[in-house]
């Protein structure tokens, strides 16, 4: 299963960024979406079956549909993710309170925003490794990175690979799991 992950859109979706997730099953928004028509859009792809949300600091609460909130706890293709848009309600020490029980599901990935700075790399928690992402901003990116949007290839419960890329398709950052199935 292919994730796509993006965050702080800070307005409406990039035609870039419509055609850069083409081919995704699933994309994940780690907040600050600041427009509801951006959820539209990312269900409008064709090849996206589902897109999950969480609110940023900029986005009001109940302003993108109730469903949405600050925490998601998700899964797929067997594997636990969790998504919050500050990084600190990803670490291991927010996982109860974003709703994952930890000793029974660890989540093979943490996806967060806010930073507007892409990120991806595998960090250790008590119960394990596992992969922390942030794909950057798609409108106002810092630090000196472009516009990007990330992916994460899911199998079998465990994140194979992932990446970070520009809306133009040039790869910036990459992970690859080392036990990847």
């Amino acid at each position: 299963m292919l994730i796509g992950v993006v965050s702080d859109t800070h307005g409406p979706l990039p035609d870039a960024a419509y055609y850069a997730l083409y081919g995704c099953d699933a994309v994940v928004h780690a907040g600050d979406v600041c427009d509801p028509t951006v959820l539209r859009d990312l269900r409008a792809i064709p090849t996206v079956r589902q897109v999950w949300a969480v609110l940023g600091n900029n986005d009001l609460p109940g302003s993108l549909g109730p469903q949405v909130g600050r925490y998601a706890c998700l899964q797929a293709a067997g594997a636990h993710l969790v998504v919050a848009h500050y990084p600190h309600h990803v670490a291991p020490s927010h996982w109860e309170a974003a709703g994952l029980n930890p000793s029974v599901a660890p989540p093979a990935v943490a996806i967060h925003g806010h930073t507007h700075v892409p990120d991806v790399r595998q960090l250790t928690s008590p119960q394990g490794p596992y992969l922390l992402m942030c794909p950057g901003s798609l409108r106002r990116p810092r630090g000196g990175w472009p516009c990007a949007v990330g992916f994460i290839e899911v199998r079998a419960g465990v994140a194979s690979s992932a990446r970070i890329e520009t809306l133009q398709g040039e790869v910036l950052l990459t992970w690859l799991n080392p036990n990847r199935r």
